[in-house]
């Protein structure tokens, strides 16, 4: 079932039923935040565009009336990565997975291409089956990596079975190296490398970037109020521009930051960076944040929020997920209905930063995530977002934190 505005208030989600016009400017709102966003750039970690990112979030906020401060924090990065693959009659561009070994950085990789599983030594291995895309880089993959290097290989070469055929990059942890040079192709050429795999035909692979200890950033917001606080946070980090992915849950936080300025209780924002290499920003602010009695509310604005305008298109099945703790499971079920929203455990094994929240000790916790196609691809422009669904997810936002906080707005 489609929710619509009228139906929202119709519910009782403690909404004010403001003007047409106005309606359609804060609809409006949602995707210039989004499309301000996007425009920035690549919102790698330790980036300008990270830097400036952080500082457009946070000047926002003030306009609110909020105290915004931001927090840098150290990360080991790669800047500018990238990379090519060259084989006779082949080239393709390739990403390299966090973190290479300084050597692939320094120095072309060449070798014959071998399939995994056959004789890897002084090879360039390929991964012949695509890989299932996950937002972080699983232990398959981690073994798949550690045997090939064992194996002799001089670099693994994989592709993920991405929907829209794009690169696809998976989080990682920012400290762990990889045991050898894995770079990521479309899932186009993976079919095109495994002609030559077979012949075993020699290969180059020039990994581009510098690996370099950066600067992440980390936006804390607050202002004050009378009892328990009200936190909402969202990571501002990822791999590419991240349209679809970073931009609803930036451009919510700026609509619930709005509606909650003038709210009775305490309300602290966060805006996390490093979400792509082990949750960093999270785990420097989680800390920063009211304690878990003294909050009455986490909400946690993740990854790719109604971004389903292109499932239907790619034929993939709605992945939009809540992370609800029991506590909170009436207010939650009127703002996310079952129909749309799939429901998660809110345990320690809860996924994405979420988990960062209730392993930290959080109880009332509400976190919303998803996926789509070209989720964690270069392609990600915000071509995947829905507003309409975007605008409905804001009212019953709007309405869930405003019973939350006692307010009227």
């Amino acid at each position: 079932m489609a929710l619509h505005r009228r139906t929202l208030l119709a519910q009782g989600l403690g909404l004010i039923a403001s003007p047409a016009l106005s309606a359609d400017k804060e609809a409006r709102l949602l995707r210039s935040d989004v499309e301000a966003f996007v425009n920035f750039g690549a919102h790698r970690t330790g980036t300008a565009v990270e830097a400036k990112t952080a500082d457009w979030f946070a000047a926002r906020l003030r306009r609110f009336g909020y105290a915004a401060t931001s927090h840098g924090f150290p990360v080991r990065s790669i800047l500018d990565p990238g990379g090519v693959l060259t084989a006779p009659g082949f080239s393709a561009q390739v990403f390299p997975q966090w973190i290479t070994p300084d050597r692939a950085l320094a120095n072309p990789v060449e070798g014959p291409l071998a399939h995994t599983g056959e004789n890897l030594s002084d090879c360039i291995a390929v991964r012949r089956e695509r890989a299932a895309p996950g937002a972080y880089w699983p232990a398959s993959l981690q073994t798949d990596a550690e045997a090939a290097a064992a194996s002799g290989a001089r670099a693994l070469v994989l592709a993920f079975d991405e929907p829209t055929g794009d690169l696809f990059a998976c989080n990682q942890e920012s400290h762990r190296d990889l045991p050898l040079p894995v770079a990521i192709v479309r899932p186009s050429d993976l079919k095109a490398l495994d002609d030559l795999a077979v012949r075993r035909l020699p290969a180059r692979l020039e990994l581009t970037g510098q690996k370099a200890p950066v600067t992440g950033q980390a936006v804390l917001a607050q202002k004050p109020g009378a009892g328990p606080a009200i936190v909402i946070s969202t990571p501002l980090t990822g791999w590419f521009r991240c349209g679809a992915e970073r931009g609803p849950g930036i451009a919510l936080l700026f609509r619930l930051a709005k509606v909650l300025a003038t709210a009775p209780c305490p309300v602290v924002l966060l805006g996390a960076g490093a979400h792509e290499l082990g949750h960093l920003g999270m785990q420097h602010l989680v800390g920063r944040a009211p304690s878990p009695d003294q909050t009455a509310l986490w909400l946690h604005l993740g990854a790719s929020l109604a971004a389903v305008a292109l499932d239907q298109r790619y034929d993939r099945p709605r992945l939009q997920y809540a992370t609800v703790s029991s506590n909170m499971a009436g207010r939650a079920g009127l703002a996310l209905p079952a129909d749309f929203w799939t429901r998660l455990p809110a345990g320690p094994q809860a996924p994405g930063e979420t988990g960062d929240v209730i392993r930290a000790g959080h109880q009332t916790v509400i976190g919303l995530a998803g996926s789509f196609p070209g989720f964690h691809t270069p392609g990600d422009d915000g071509r995947a977002i829905d507003y309409e669904a975007l605008e409905v997810l804001a009212l019953a936002l709007e309405g869930l934190v405003s019973a939350v906080s006692g307010s009227s707005a």
